[in-house]
């Protein structure tokens, strides 16, 4: 059978440097084109030398990448609309009849490529609810917070309705943005893990404790800071880029650690990751910890919930709670025959949700609706 060809309009960068290209996370690409020839149509940022610890080569078999933009900020974009329009309309030209593909909305510019690619077989993957992130910020009002919220999702599931115009829907975690499709749209658990990731060790407790992920507000980080401090006897490690002013003594900023089988070690010899986000695609540090063996403390928001099963494979809480973070790590320390059970749901997830298995999912859809 001959392989069909996805054409993806990426709007994130890639590294070019001696005529080979670079990602931060090429998996995907690498397991989706083992079913589908890869045109990637991207911003190329040429001649740059790849950090050989957080870039990874993209191995360009069955993969093409075209420098197809100038740059990738919404003003650039708008005051050369005409330009890439004429350019994308050239590629449905000579594409006919091709699948095209958009990660939405990883930034501004997604709207109109979802909008220019509305007259062909077009995919795309809802990455993230840009309504919760920009609100995350009103988590304390929880009033002003759902009301606003109730009212914005409304608008937004309705301009999507328009935008995406009966595409084949892959949506991240739970963040449906029409709740009402489910005939192309499909719930899809993004991974990036493999057989060799797995790696599952009943262990003795030592009170320590792990954060992966960067600083930003949204990430929630200083609520669980302001947790440890009443968790004395309890110490925190938080891996990730950024700063923080302060910090109580049973708290370490390592920094961040981009090789990936060395943050699973680490992960590894820590009893609970927690992940305090105010809003979170998907979070797939939960993922990679329960594939360690460690379990789960996440809040309870975006996508969360579609892999974190509180009570069976991690705990849920509220966001923007330092005592909630503190009660439910207590209670974890203090029932021990909860921790195994966690920790055993939480490898099974892992294992069910490898790369392998959720690519061939998105295939097996892809191919149903585009025979």
């Amino acid at each position: 059978m001959k392989m069909k060809t996805i054409n993806l309009f990426l709007s994130t960068p890639i590294l070019k440097h001696k005529n080979k290209f670079y990602v931060t996370k090429p998996f995907f690409f690498h397991e989706l084109s083992k079913y589908f020839k890869l045109n990637i149509y991207a911003y190329v940022r040429e001649n740059l030398p790849a950090n050989k610890y957080k870039h990874v080569q993209i191995n360009t078999k069955n993969i093409t990448i075209t420098p197809f933009f100038k740059n990738l900020s919404f003003g650039h974009f708008i005051r050369n609309y005409f330009v890439y329009k004429t350019k994308i309309k050239k590629v449905k030209e000579v594409k006919k009849g091709e699948l095209f593909m958009v990660f939405y909305p990883v930034r501004t510019i997604d709207n109109i490529f979802c909008y220019l690619l509305r007259d062909v077989k077009t995919i795309i993957w809802v990455k993230a609810n840009p309504v919760e992130y920009k609100l995350s910020i009103l988590l304390k009002y929880h009033f002003l917070y759902t009301t606003l919220k109730r009212t914005l999702d409304f608008i937004y599931e309705q301009f999507t309705k328009w935008l995406f115009n009966h595409k084949l829907i892959f949506h991240t975690g739970n963040i449906s943005l029409n709740k009402s499709n489910t005939k192309t749209q499909f719930a899809f658990i993004s991974s990036l893990l493999g057989k060799k990731d797995l790696h599952y060790k009943k262990k003795e407790l030592t009170n320590k404790i792990i954060y992966v992920g960067n600083l930003s507000r949204q990430k929630g980080v200083s609520y669980l800071i302001n947790a440890m401090a009443q968790l004395k006897d309890k110490s925190l490690l938080i891996v990730g880029k950024g700063s923080y002013k302060k910090l109580n003594a049973n708290v370490k900023h390592y920094g961040p650690e981009y090789r990936r089988q060395k943050l699973f070690e680490m992960i590894r010899a820590y009893d609970i990751l927690i992940m305090p986000s105010l809003s979170e695609k998907q979070g797939k540090v939960t993922l990679e910890a329960m594939s360690q063996g460690t379990v789960v403390i996440a809040t309870d928001v975006g996508g969360v919930s579609a892999v974190v099963k509180n009570g069976y494979n991690g705990l849920l809480i509220k966001p923007a709670s330092s005592k909630a973070i503190a009660l439910t790590v207590k209670k974890l320390y203090n029932n021990p025959r909860l921790y195994k059970k966690l920790q055993a749901g939480g490898y099974k997830t892992a294992r069910k949700h490898t790369l392998k298995n959720q690519v061939k999912f998105m295939t097996s859809k892809i191919n149903t609706h585009f025979p």
